[in-house]
């Protein structure tokens, strides 16, 4: 077995137990899976594999989406629209706006209009 296959079945042995240990303290697993790479990436002498992200966006990213969209409350979501739109429009607005000036500042000959574009 190469080295690249090794680390993903000791990665895919560590997100069945963070999952069953996020299942257990009740918390939502993708929060615990989350802090637990980054406490897995902060150990020295962990390989570095490159990671193509074509095959996850198009294999594995629309699954996963799909599954999550199928467990939601529709009811709740009708509840909850009004805020739901207002974090996203003001989340993407803030983002627009702070690509903006940030591509501005870091980045000679850019002018608002082309960090409003990197930033949408």
């Amino acid at each position: 077995m190469d080295p690249a296959g090794g680390v993903f079945l000791i990665l895919l042995l560590f997100v069945v137990v963070f999952a069953l240990l996020a299942r257990k303290l009740q918390t939502p697993y993708p929060v615990v899976l989350v802090i637990a790479g980054l406490v897995l990436s902060a150990i020295p002498g962990t390989p570095h594999i490159p990671l193509n992200p074509k095959p996850i966006f198009t294999a594995v990213l629309p699954p996963l989406l799909y599954a999550a969209a199928g467990r939601t409350s529709w009811r709740e979501f009708r509840h909850n629209l009004v805020s739901v739109v207002s974090v996203a429009c003001g989340l993407g607005g803030f983002t627009i706006v702070d690509f903006a000036f940030a591509a501005q500042w870091l980045f000679p000959g850019f002018d608002w209009r082309t960090g409003a574009i990197l930033g949408a």
